[in-house]
């Protein structure tokens, strides 16, 4: 293995998409498992001709070659010493769509959801279907052999793999399907390597058929080893199925064509619950006969999560009946109505018969069954979440055995597991006897990692006597893959052995994986017995525990890769590039802590380097199933740093924002205004304080609201009272919105005092300056306190005013009691005045001459409390906006910003007018977008029948 002159052919052929750096490697080092290997060197070829160079330089220097998708990994396979070639950048076209032959053709970096929904108007879907769906690559999915909830009707990603395109470590390429015994000995008469990998396979098949047919399980979950079984009893002979669950260990996918399934017409849904789990595993046999789609387990440590869980609290609510220790969705697919009333009646007979279910509430309508599967699916990063000490770790998670035996082998388990005082989680896919359990351990605890090697010994012992499979779905990586030899017993193992030297004779492609396994506790992410560096922080962390439990509370799912839904990470979405994610943020910042990787604590300029891009926009909060604050942990850092650096003229600028406005408004505005207009001051700006020219700073009111309120505003003497938080931007800088405000409550039946008590903070708290925010938070929130002791609600315009106040004030606050009174009388002004209406507390309905217009909703707003919906305008869901208050001023950061904004507002330019209640939103809809962006209370009005 020459490094040095890999990285300097790398240099000569001019491949710059190949990076060598420690930040590059450092985030490549992790997966969503329990390991941490420092790759050797991270590539994102940008086209195949690009990708093969490459590979052959890699295979001159005997460089080690690990592919990587979305590296959603649960055992470790997508984390090694070796070259990391990243295909989620580039790599992620849908080539072909065949609906007649109902197949796609797609490059390895496509997603999942990706492909589903390019081909959902053909009523067409690839079936299998993993948790991590919405970031899960094919190429990814292939290499792993995946499955999901719907196996027990679609089987797995094996089942629908119908041709590949491999690249081999030296630069062949293969071309891989299905083909008769006559055919394959045509190839395998070729003089190449093609035809001297057909010979030698089929030799290996025919030389183990007996032990091959006795080694491997007669279960349909079954993704340990290469898959040999498939070429024993049957005549046509596919070699594409030999690289389906092979961990990037024997080729590299360019292309796959797979199959396509019809979605199917009519589904419904049971949620079965039970007040004791192993009641609801020990009634999984008995339901298979009725042929459900799915049976999914979730235990009682998904619920404790998901009531509290930000995004997931009103799913939970509709969704379980009291307090179950389990439940069991049961879903029906069917082509008619006829046939799905007739498996409701059936299934329902079942239940009222037999069952131990206290409650099996039906699910008909796309949103319950939606809701349903989100749960479903957030259950992995649920159960991480939790920030300290033990956790639930995969190992044992991912054994199936036969059904008739689950119900024995999970208490054989759980009993085992007691004996060690090990608590145990349990989900997933009852179906087909792969419950995933989870034991909490704590693998910086050298105590515990024993405890995780026994057990996993102990339950390996009871997968055999239970004739099972040794991994279900998650494949062998480094958690089990340790095993195969006792497993498959030494003629299979050499068989396995012989395969990888087939199709990898160097031993290249993602070595250590499936053959020559090093123990399960080797490259642990965590060292044990290593003290991390313990940071004094200023926030509080009551929900968080500590600064350093909330950075480890990532667990490396990747649910912020998603660039489908939600808003989860802008600056990912913007360039799909891993430095850009909330878990290399995270990683990053571990790093730090624990001063790993030439990581020189929490300020080390690669950390920041990967935090520079982070929009704190708060959406990996609700959005992260382990709630990873990463605005909150930003924040901190940059306190470090002006602890440690002192401000520059920019941070300076930022720092007095919260006093400025109040000299620059009134009088003097059309001067300061006409200079901020102006194309030499903006390039002064730039030079000195690194605003980009190209934006124009918020212009200035020459009145302020304050004196407007003071001299025009006069109660009407209505029965109910709230205060007007008199915010900065309001005050200074757009007082019409205030008072459209006053005209609004007044419509609703309410009088208005003002709370005139000062900037919320939010400028400071998001740029770093924590303990200035602190110290002025007192005189603040004792100005508060006077409306909040008289019960009165304190109403805010702007959501990230509004978050500041609920949020970070609270958890800057050293009294609990009073950060407790400002989460529950502060509300933002639409959310208030539309559950006002919804409950009936003012009657009437809300009106505007704009219906159906877009909501562009602010990200804090998404992340901290419930979008406002009066009926009369529809929401978007692009993500942010791409401005996050100053950051998109930065001259470094406009282009970033621009992007942003292109993935945001790309549909809304043509729109007449867009709803837009934060400051910074509707600038950057100025710039970008809609000409004519509107706060909600603008537009809205209230024609009121009477007040309660």
């Amino acid at each position: 293995m020459d490094v040095n002159g890999f990285k300097s052919a790398c240099e000569q052929e001019s491949l710059g998409f190949v990076y060598f750096d420690s930040i590059s490697k450092a985030i490549y080092a992790t997966d969503a498992s329990l390991y941490q290997v420092l790759p050797l060197a991270v590539a994102t070829p940008p086209d195949e001709d690009k990708l093969i160079k490459l590979v052959k330089l890699a295979y001159k220097f005997k460089i080690p070659i690990l592919p990587r998708g979305s590296a959603t990994s649960l055992a470790g396979q997508t984390t090694n010493q070796a070259l990391v070639i990243d295909f989620t950048n580039h790599f992620n076209e849908i080539l072909e769509i065949n609906p007649e032959g109902r197949w796609a053709l797609v490059q390895p970096g496509v997603v999942r959801d990706q492909l589903n929904k390019a081909v959902q108007h053909l009523s067409l879907h690839f079936a299998p279907d993993p948790a991590t769906s919405s970031r899960a690559t094919i190429g990814g999915m292939i290499a792993n052999n995946s499955s999901g909830t719907k196996s027990i009707k679609y089987g797995i990603t094996i089942d629908h793999v119908i041709a590949l395109r491999v690249l081999l470590s030296d630069g062949t390429i293969l071309n891989t399907e299905e083909c008769t015994q006559d055919q394959w000995t045509d190839i395998s008469g070729k003089s190449d390597r093609e035809g001297q990998i057909y010979t030698s396979f089929r030799k290996i098949i025919f030389e183990n058929t007996e032990e091959i047919r006795a080694a491997f399980p007669k279960v349909m979950r079954r993704v340990q080893g290469y898959p040999l079984d498939a070429f024993v009893d049957t005549e046509n002979w596919n070699l594409s199925k030999l690289f389906t669950g092979s961990e990037g260990t024997l080729g590299i996918i360019l292309d796959a064509k797979i199959n396509l399934e019809p979605i199917p017409k009519f589904k419904a849904a049971f949620t079965l619950h039970y007040a004791d789990r192993m009641e609801a595993i020990k009634e999984v046999k008995y339901m298979i006969p009725y042929r459900p789609a799915a049976i999914e387990m979730l235990d009682f440590n998904v619920f404790a999560k998901s009531k509290k869980h930000r995004s997931l609290r009103s799913i939970h609510e509709n969704l379980i009946i009291g307090e179950p220790e389990a439940t069991l969705s049961a879903e029906f697919f069917c082509e008619s109505k006829d046939d799905l009333d007739a498996s409701i009646k059936d299934f329902t007979a079942y239940l009222n018969s037999t069952s131990k279910a206290y409650a099996w509430p039906l699910l008909t309508t796309p949103q319950q069954l939606a809701d349903m599967w989100t749960l479903r699916k957030n259950g992995l990063g649920l159960i991480m979440g939790d920030p300290d000490g033990r956790k639930p770790i995969p190992f044992i998670e991912d054994m199936a055995v036969p059904v008739a035996y689950l119900a024995d082998y999970i208490d054989e388990v759980l009993k085992m597991c007691d004996l060690y005082g090990v608590k145990t989680i349990l989900y997933a896919h009852a179906s087909v006897g792969v419950l995933h359990v989870r034991p909490e351990l704590d693998i910086m605890d050298s105590g515990d990692v024993h405890i995780m090697e026994r057990i996993s010994s102990e339950v390996f012992r009871l997968v055999k006597k239970y004739h099972g499979s040794w991994s279900g779905e998650h494949g062998d990586g480094r958690n089990r893959g340790y095993k195969l030899d006792d497993f498959f017993g030494p003629k299979v193992y050499h068989a396995l052995r012989q395969v990888k030297e087939l199709f990898d004779p160097q031993y290249i492609l993602n070595p250590g994986i499936v053959i020559d396994v090093p123990p399960m506790a080797s490259h642990l992410r965590f060292t044990q017995g290593k003290d991390t560096h313990k940071m004094e922080s200023i926030f509080q962390y009551r929900d968080d525990h500590s600064f350093e439990a909330n950075v480890y509370a990532c667990s490396g799912v990747g649910a912020c890769r998603n660039t489908l839904e939600g808003t989860m990470c802008p600056t990912f979405r913007a360039t799909r590039e891993e430095k850009d994610s909330t878990r290399a943020r995270a990683n990053a910042l571990r790093f730090g802590l624990q001063k790993d990787f030439d990581f020189d604590g929490i300020t080390d300029s690669k950390v920041l380097d990967v935090l520079d891009l982070c929009l704190s926009c708060k959406a990996c909060k609700s959005e992260c199933p382990s709630n990873v604050d990463m605005a909150k942990l930003k924040s901190e850092v940059l306190q470090k740093v002006h602890d440690e650096k002192g401000t520059s003229v920019k941070e300076k600028l930022v720092r007095f924002q919260t006093v400025m406005p109040k000299y620059l408004s009134g009088l003097l505005a059309p001067m300061v205004n006409s200079i901020l207009q102006n194309n030499v001051a903006k390039t002064l700006l730039e030079t000195v304080a690194g605003i980009d020219r190209r934006r124009t700073l918020p212009l200035y009111s020459d009145y302020t609201f304050a004196a407007w309120y003071a001299k025009h505003y006069v109660p009407k003497g209505h029965a109910r009272t709230v205060a007007l938080f008199n915010d900065t931007y309001i005050n200074f800088y757009e007082p019409k919105i205030g008072i459209e405000a006053l005209r609004l409550l007044d419509e609703c039946g309410f009088d208005v005092e003002l709370v005139n008590v000062g900037c919320c903070q939010r400028p400071l708290i998001s740029n770093g300056f924590l303990k200035e925010a602190r110290k002025a938070a007192i005189p603040l929130v004792d100005g508060l306190e006077t409306f909040m002791s008289r019960g009165i609600p304190i109403l805010v315009c702007e959501p990230s005013c509004t978050s500041a106040l609920i949020d970070d004030i609270p958890d800057l606050l050293e009294d609990e009691a009073i950060a407790q009174m400002l989460k529950s009388h502060i509300f933002a002004i639409d959310v208030f005045l539309i559950d006002q209406w919804k409950s009936g507390d003012i009657q009437g309905a809300f009106t505007t001459e704009h219906n159906g217009i877009p909501f562009l909703e602010h990200c804090h707003q998404k992340a901290l409390f419930p979008s406002a919906d009066d009926g009369n305008f529809r929401n978007m869901d692009n993500g942010c906006c791409g401005m996050a208050g100053s950051f998109g001023y930065d001259r470094s950061h406009y282009e970033m910003s621009a992007r942003i904004a292109g993935l945001t507002l790309k549909d809304v330019d043509k729109e007449r007018i867009i709803i837009a209640n934060g400051f910074s939103c509707r600038h950057q809809v100025k710039d970008f977008g809609s000409p004519k962006p509107v706060h909600w209370v603008e537009i809205t009005h209230f024609k009121r029948k009477n007040v309660k």
